[in-house]
């Protein structure tokens, strides 16, 4: 019990290096070993809570996770299978699910929720797979099981169906199926809604109207609504056959008891019959949604507001950050592959770990971006010259340009507008002793293409105090790459240590701080991170194709994971199919997929292979814009 609650306190530690933490994995693959069922039971449960942040270091013990897929106790053997799920590979997927199959009926329900939930995020990671993960998950449909069994298993169903379109058929049925019998209503709207919005775009949608209306006539009022609103998104497909039946099954329902049930029919119907269904699209299906952090935000500052008298005007819904459909799916996609999109950089050369909590902290990563660039914008437009530039495209991450511990810490962050480029130089004043005035940035790029138009300076900055330059520029109509050289100029004036304040007489020195770090705009910087379910797919619909080669260095100093980690940062696009965790140490590809803030589709492979001539990379770039697929291919950072 000792080594393996030195094992559990290593592995949370905050910093540790790479080797220590594999003594620490080798010492709970030991025990793993041991007699003893409750020390077995502590030891896989641990492998498989650190499987969820960081799957690679814990592939080690695959041998022996493997060897207790037939332990005599089931919990155990759970957690052996569902680590396994997440570090092995789509070949061995199968076997797994069938093992599985073989002894679900003598786990407890909590252990079945860890199963399902395993293979849900399993079938993201391996889409080839998603057949035999639906025909297991519906095998668990049809069973026994309390509503936070089949929450779980309907919650992985939908998921398959959103991410995997190739799915969609197959899964439909099955859940057209289960709501016949569903005891469950906030299951039975789930399903509901989801036929709403997948079943206009199958094979056969009248089919899955016949399953939605039959809910309109047995179920109760709640979903009865769900139905409703479903079957309304059925009437703007171009099919005049199946819009005549919607617009007859919607006025049935105009005599239904519920008010609310009443009034979605009938405001249905409103929309319905304009001549011009996309004119109905927006509101029976709109393409569109809200952060709901920054949506809660805006309502509990409407709310608490202490002048009473501010409830006389409605909440302004357009404060809220809007986002399409597209953004809100590439987020969701990030959130349930985090488990294993997201691993923990590797430590390597003393370099330090986050713990667990740090890493689940990182789960929300995209939508705190979001927020983020919200917060960036409202404080933009707070100054009225960058407010008239209009909506903020763009905001990169934030560049460190100088050591922690020089004498100003200086970071910057890139705002693309349509016409503009501002960029924000955070600055932090560490000297004690004095106090730092009119302070104000000489930034000169390298491309003429970019021309200052203004800076708005700091005007003071006292010890320990951070400030924030903004410098705006014209930038042009396409894509341009350029470096900035960066010289900060300020008054420095020394503190009375009496009084904390310069003395009134001190009219201080002009004095400079050079930036030596590199800052450059990079294709990066135009471009969004985008899902799309099928890559395969989506890379061959792409025309204009640019290549380039690299040599990363030499294979001893460079590490494959953290090279794939530095591109998806630099390229600022969204890896898929789970290409981000790198699997072994001699070779790797990369998929990346992404859009252009002009918006123009962009997708990348980039193949990496370890050998004695050093660490190559080929970079195959697809695009709409074949501009843009040359710079982004021929560019690393």
């Amino acid at each position: 019990m000792v080594e393996l609650e030195a094992a559990k306190t290593i592995l949370n530690l905050k910093k540790t290096n790479a080797d220590h933490q594999m003594v620490a994995i080798n010492t709970l693959k030991s025990l793993l070993t041991v007699p003893r069922t409750v020390t077995r039971f502590a030891a896989v449960r641990l492998l498989n809570k650190i499987a969820m942040r960081d799957p690679e270091i814990i592939r080690v013990c695959n041998d022996v996770l493997e060897s207790m897929i037939n332990d005599s106790n089931r919990s155990i053997a759970t957690y052996a299978i569902t680590t396994l799920l997440k570090t092995g590979g789509a070949d061995n997927v199968d076997r797994l699910v069938k093992t599985i199959s073989s002894f679900m009926d003598d786990i407890s329900d909590e252990f079945k929720i860890i199963v399902i939930e395993a293979i849900g995020t399993l079938s993201l990671k391996f889409p080839v797979k998603y057949k035999s993960m639906l025909e297991f998950l519906n095998g668990l449909l049809g069973d026994e099981g309390g509503a936070p069994i089949k929450t779980a298993i309907v919650d992985a169903i939908l998921d398959i169906v959103k991410f995997i379109p190739e799915s969609r058929d197959f899964a439909l049925d099955m859940l057209c199926e289960f709501i016949e019998d569903c005891e469950y209503t906030n299951l039975a709207t789930k399903v509901i809604f989801i036929l709403g919005e997948q079943g206009p775009h199958t094979k056969n949608p009248s089919l899955y109207v016949r399953h939605i209306y039959n809910r309109v006539v047995l179920e109760n009022s709640i979903i009865r609504c769900a139905a409703v609103s479903a079957l309304s998104k059925f009437a703007l497909i171009e099919d005049e056959s199946l819009t005549k039946s919607i617009k007859i099954l919607l006025k049935r329902c105009l005599q239904d008891e519920d008010d609310e049930v009443r009034d979605r029919s009938a405001l249905a119907l409103r929309f319905l019959s304009a001549n011009d269904k996309s004119k109905a699209k927006p509101y029976v299906d709109p393409q569109f949604g809200y952060w709901l952090a920054d949506l809660e935000k805006q309502l509990s500052l409407y709310v608490n507001n202490e002048d009473k008298s501010s409830f006389n005007t409605p909440f302004d819904i357009t404060v809220v950050t809007a986002v399409s459909a597209e953004q809100l799916k590439s987020e969701e996609y990030r959130l349930k592959t985090s488990a294993f999109d997201e691993p923990v950089a590797k430590s390597t050369s003393g370099k330090s770990k986050e713990d667990s909590a740090d890493a689940e902290e990182k789960v929300s990563d995209a939508t705190k971006q979001a927020l983020l660039q919200q917060k960036y914008a409202d404080e933009l437009a707070t100054i009225p010259e960058i407010a008239a530039y209009g909506t903020l495209l763009h905001s990169s991450g934030s560049t460190a340009l100088s050591d922690p511990d020089s004498e100003l810490v200086v970071d910057a962050i890139k705002h693309v507008f349509e016409d503009h480029l501002v960029i924000q130089y955070n600055i932090k004043n560490t000297l004690p002793e004095s106090q730092l005035e009119e302070l104000s940035i000489v930034a000169e790029p390298d491309s003429e293409e970019y021309a200052e138009e203004f800076v708005v300076p700091i005007d003071s900055l006292k010890p320990n105090a951070t400030g924030t330059i903004y410098v705006s520029f014209t930038r042009p109509a396409e894509i341009e790459l350029a470096s900035f050289e960066n010289v900060i100029a300020f008054t420095s004036k020394d503190i009375d240590p009496s009084t904390g304040e310069p003395a009134d007489d001190d009219e201080g020195y002009p004095d400079e701080f050079p930036i030596t770090e590199p800052f450059s705009i990079t294709p990066g910087d135009f471009v969004v991170p985008q899902f799309t379910a099928n890559f395969t797919k989506s890379w061959d619909e792409l025309g204009n194709e640019s290549s380039a080669i690299f040599n990363l260095g030499d294979s001893d100093t460079v590490d494959l994971q953290a090279a794939v980690s530095g591109l998806v940062k630099s390229l600022s696009m969204m890896p898929l199919e789970s290409t981000n965790l790198v699997a072994s140490s001699a070779n790797h590809t990369l998929k990346l997929f992404g859009k252009s803030i002009q918006g123009d589709k962009i997708a990348s492979v980039i193949r990496l292979a370890a050998s004695s001539k050093g660490v190559m990379m080929k970079h195959q770039c697809r695009s709409t814009n074949a501009t843009l697929a040359e710079l982004v291919a021929n560019h690393v950072e």
